[in-house]
């Protein structure tokens, strides 16, 4: 693994607090470099996510120059608004707001 430095991002989305860990130049390979992206459910803990059902996620992507903390947490942000749409995930929402009588 990379010794570069690295982003620690926290943020709220919906009602789950996420901590992405952003390593911007994690390692070098034919056709450029690539980045690492963790992906982190905190509170509450390890709370499935559009984008996992564990709440956690090791995501590895082509680094572009452009990428900034801002530039990595709206596409973070808008993957998991997309990812949201789904059947599946509109499904658990639905049954995770539905009280339990038992």
């Amino acid at each position: 693994m990379s010794h570069h430095p690295y982003e620690l991002i926290t943020f709220r989305w919906k009602h789950i607090e996420i901590e992405l860990t952003y390593h911007p130049c994690w390692g070098v390979i034919p056709d450029g470099v690539m980045s690492h992206l963790d992906i982190k459910s905190i509170d509450p803990p390890r709370a499935p996510l559009p984008i996992t059902e564990t709440g956690y996620l090791s995501h590895f992507f082509h680094y572009t120059k452009g990428d900034t903390r801002e530039t990595i947490l709206k596409a973070t942000k808008d993957w998991l608004d997309k990812e949201a749409q789904n059947e599946i995930w509109k499904k658990h929402e639905i049954e995770s707001n539905q009280l339990s009588l038992f």
